[in-house]
């Protein structure tokens, strides 16, 4: 039994899509939503004669909250707390000190935070409120076009060991525009939704810094932490669209030239899933799946190597 080498899904067939995800995030949301904070930042008039104290609480740096103040300390701004007569918690990492011993001058840089906070919260919740993902499109078939071409030159370089077996067939490129659109279409649902829980989440990280009394740094923690969970989650969407669009493009291209079977091999380390390991080294028709679930698994899914979430197995194209 004659054999082709497997091509394997590598980083370098989807990074681009990856990074092409994160810049529409970027694009929908961050940036928008960081235009909005440093919009309310330029808003914050801090007197260069004021405490250090007063100019933390105005920067965000030092927030007061039911009778705590919270936040980065340095010397200075801890002095100046303590000569209020605010009491230190180790556990909590915060001091204590009541409303009423406030000075004036505090009070209205507390007020004025707290004041900003809350309309900051305002306006990002508006612009949030108003982000629809259903009003926009998302057109990635440049960027699947350059996967299909990377990974097309792989599967032809494999053709070359049996050029007596194989009657290489040319795929077009018509054919890579019309395979690359047809990708664009089936990733937008998965593209969208991330959109949207992302608005979602960032809705909850609002209704959050009102419950917290309107602080400026619950809000922005919060929207840099969605950005980094963005980052992950674009890159298994990448990840596996891409593979599915690969998986296609494997199969198209094998049966263009006579192929028809191919034997499943898992990546063998102890991440494989327990059906798949069930596969390994069975042979299979391209026209005839297996299943990729668990016996128990309802519903049952069928699929190539590749086509399972995050399936990270390869298939190995026999030539008869």
């Amino acid at each position: 039994m004659k054999t082709l080498k497997a091509i394997p899904v590598k980083n370098q067939y989807y990074e681009h899509i990856e990074k092409e995800i994160l810049n529409i995030l970027k694009e929908l949301i961050y940036k928008p939503l960081k235009d909005i904070m440093a919009k309310y930042d330029k808003k914050i008039v801090i007197n260069a004669q004021a405490s250090y104290l007063i100019k933390a609480i105005l920067s965000g740096k030092v927030q007061y909250h039911d009778g705590k103040f919270e936040g980065k300390f340095d010397s200075f701004i801890t002095r100046d707390i303590k000569a209020l007569g605010g009491k230190f918690n180790r556990i909590t990492g915060s001091f204590s000190l009541p409303q009423e011993k406030l000075t004036a001058d505090v009070s209205r840089a507390v007020g004025a935070a707290y004041s900003t906070a809350q309309q900051l919260s305002e306006e990002i919740r508006n612009y949030l409120n108003n982000l629809e993902a259903g009003t926009f499109t998302v057109d990635m078939s440049k960027r699947y076009e350059k996967a299909i071409e990377l990974y097309n030159k792989e599967i032809e370089k494999s053709f070359g060991r049996y050029q007596k077996n194989i009657i290489p067939v040319k795929l077009t490129d018509d054919q890579k525009r019309i395979l690359a659109a047809e990708y664009s279409r089936t990733s937008q649902k998965p593209i969208l939704g991330q959109i949207q829980r992302r608005v979602e989440k960032l809705r909850e990280v609002v209704k959050e810094s009102a419950f917290e009394g309107y602080r400026g740094s619950t809000l922005v923690k919060g929207i840099m932490k969605s950005l980094d969970t963005d980052k992950t989650h674009a890159k298994f969407i990448a990840r596996q669209e891409t593979s599915l669009l690969l998986s296609k493009l494997r199969e198209t291209r094998y049966k263009d030239v006579g192929i028809k079977k191919y034997r499943w091999s898992t990546s063998g380390d102890g991440r494989v899933r327990d059906r798949h390991k069930h596969l390994q080294g069975g042979i299979f028709d391209w026209d005839n799946p297996p299943r990729i679930t668990a016996d128990d698994e309802t519903p049952a899914r069928y699929g190539h190597p590749g086509e399972d979430f995050n399936c990270r197995c390869v298939a190995i194209p026999i030539v008869d």
